[in-house]
């Protein structure tokens, strides 16, 4: 059964690829995103690995990528 994830003319969601990892990382790794995700506490790099950190989306912990169309 494919997927089916919402997009718009400038964004799209999709599953996760292994190049999102490094970008993932960031985010999860910079304290004033992480202040209003679950404990508060960013996230260390050598936590984000993949395929590891992404399969935690069965449980609801990170679910989409957003792709945004920079050509406009």
């Amino acid at each position: 059964m494919r997927s089916v994830f919402p997009e718009t003319e400038r964004l799209a969601l999709r599953e996760f690829v292994e190049s999102d990892v490094d970008s993932l990382a960031w985010l999860l790794g910079e304290p004033r995103v992480m202040r209003y995700i679950e404990d508060g506490k960013p996230v260390s790099r050598a936590d984000v690995e993949w395929p590891d950190y992404i399969e935690g989306a069965e449980h609801g912990d990170v679910e989409y990528a957003l792709d945004r169309d920079l050509s406009r």
